[in-house]
């Protein structure tokens, strides 16, 4: 769902007692639900990336793709992002092996067997 949708459907002034801010409204009208806000689409500018954020997606792409272990990260397709809706926000990459790598510090992490399958 987009904000010009809810606009277009007759709730802008929904919106406008959140702050213009369609995550803020659904995690106020639905405090039971967790909302990622990294999921929605932005209507300006891109969400800034930081190893925070980052973990929190982790976390999300382990659930969702029922992952049990840390090696089951290897076998991460970009299918399989972009069925998440993630095929833009996270990519295999340095900056998410680090995050693998301060998730799990235990792990040993081979580099450029999780590197050469993007």
């Amino acid at each position: 769902m987009t904000h010009d949708f809810v606009i277009e459907h007759g709730g802008g002034s929904l919106l406008d007692k959140y702050g213009g801010s369609l995550p803020t409204m659904l995690s106020t009208v639905y405090p039971n639900f967790i909302w990622h806000d990294w999921r929605f689409p932005r209507r300006t500018g891109k969400i800034k990336p930081s190893l925070e954020l980052t973990k929190e997606i982790i976390s999300y792409v382990e659930t969702a793709l029922g992952f049990s272990t840390p090696s089951d990260w290897y076998r991460l397709t970009g299918e399989q992002l972009a069925s998440l809706g993630l095929g833009v926000s996270l990519k295999k990459n340095e900056k998410l092996l680090k995050a693998l790598k301060t998730k799990y510090p235990s792990e040993n992490w081979n580099d450029g067997l999780f590197l050469a399958t993007n």
